[in-house]
């Protein structure tokens, strides 16, 4: 990528190169307001700087409003270059292997794989990186100064281990899909995924207030950047498992099981255990969130208690998907076939992590069923 206007000689094409954070780079959005058409002015290492991070769309930003952390961590302090209208870096110790990846063509920096082997020092085990400054999405945060800072988006009130994750992407060069860092946040009924995002302070701003993203031109230097973040979505809904017992035996309880299964695209996306308790005769159900929005479930009665007998079909799939707006309902119906025994029961719980599915064994959910 070729940087022009106001330049001469490679070393300060390098440079210059360091600044240009473009929107196919990092897959920000930067915006500027309030600016006037002015030469080109110095820049002021002093100034104050600042970041505000939008978590996305104005709806992605109202269902996280007040659920998303922004952490800013310096990798680099910005530090004047003589004569030129520029600046370089200095990379921080914690951040070596990432001045190497710079280095290995200045002119056209690998920003992604830069961002990428950032996170991966900041969330390596034992790594004691801490963020330069943090705040909420949509709060002006201020930060230490001129440099490159790594953007980091996670859910407010999730442990590390919630929130990073990984995804999966084709690699542009080789064709093979790759794992790479990631980091979460949940609304009620959505789950977004962010990607490490590099950025640097300050940014060269056009005579008409449009961002140049480099180092030439006669704009002027912004040291408060918007940035709007693009996530992903995973959105979710809700199964309702309806059981009726016709008859009940007295003296024990009788306790239903069923495997749920998800399919989105092809693909087993969920796959869980729950069960249902009954002391007397009537009507239960149980609840089950966080199904990815649009999967086709089936649900099977896979355990129907000791001395009772499925009256309905023992594996129901709906026709209707799994909705963001809806819950959807399935009915079993079960019977005393007086053959007397005690049923009690385990609910094995399985969820899809980013390894694999994970299986846990759970007392049964009591508190998960209604009368």
């Amino acid at each position: 990528m070729n940087i022009e206007g106001g330049f001469r000689g490679q070393g300060v094409h390098r440079i210059a190169a360091a600044l240009l954070v473009t929107v196919l780079a990092f897959g920000l959005l930067f915006g500027v307001s309030g600016l006037s058409g002015a030469a080109a002015d110095p820049i002021d290492f002093d100034h104050a700087c600042s970041i505000r991070a939008i978590a996305g769309s104005p709806g992605q930003a109202a269902d996280l409003a007040g659920k998303l952390q922004i952490d800013l961590y310096r990798i680099a302090a910005a530090e004047e270059v003589s004569v030129y209208d520029t600046y370089s870096y200095t990379f921080e110790p914690d951040f070596e292997e990432v001045e190497e990846i710079y280095h290995k063509d200045s002119e056209q920096p690998d920003w992604k794989r830069m961002a990428q082997k950032a996170a991966e020092l900041i969330f390596a085990e034992n790594s004691g990186i801490r963020p330069a400054a943090s705040g909420l999405a949509g709060e002006t945060v201020p930060v230490p100064g001129c440099g490159l800072y790594l953007v980091i988006a996670r859910g407010r009130e999730l442990s590390v281990e919630e929130y990073k994750t990984t995804v999966r992407q084709r690699d542009d060069d080789t064709g093979e899909a790759v794992e790479k860092i990631a980091t979460s946040a949940q609304s009620d009924t959505c789950t977004y995924i962010y990607e490490p995002e590099l950025v640097s302070i300050p940014n060269k701003a056009a005579e008409d207030g449009t961002l140049l993203n480099t180092t030439a031109g006669n704009g002027t230097w912004i040291y408060e950047v918007d940035v709007t973040l693009k996530p992903t979505e995973e959105r979710f809904g809700s199964l309702e498992i309806v059981k009726e017992l016709q008859g009940y035996e007295t003296g024990s309880e009788a306790v239903f099981v069923f495997q749920i299964d998800a399919v989105l695209n092809g693909e087993n996306v969920y796959s869980n255990v729950v069960s249902i308790t009954f002391g007397s005769a009537g009507e239960k159900s149980v609840i089950v969130d966080r199904i990815p929005a649009g999967a086709q479930v089936t649900v099977t009665e896979i355990y129907s208690g000791a001395g009772y007998k499925v009256v309905s079909p023992i594996t129901v799939t709906p026709a209707d998907l799994i909705s963001v707006k809806d819950i959807l309902k399935v009915h079993f119906t079960n019977d005393y076939a007086d053959t007397p025994g005690a049923g009690g029961g385990i609910t094995n719980h399985f969820e899809y992590v980013i390894d694999g599915w994970e299986w846990n064994a759970e007392p049964e959910q009591q508190n998960a069923d209604s009368e």
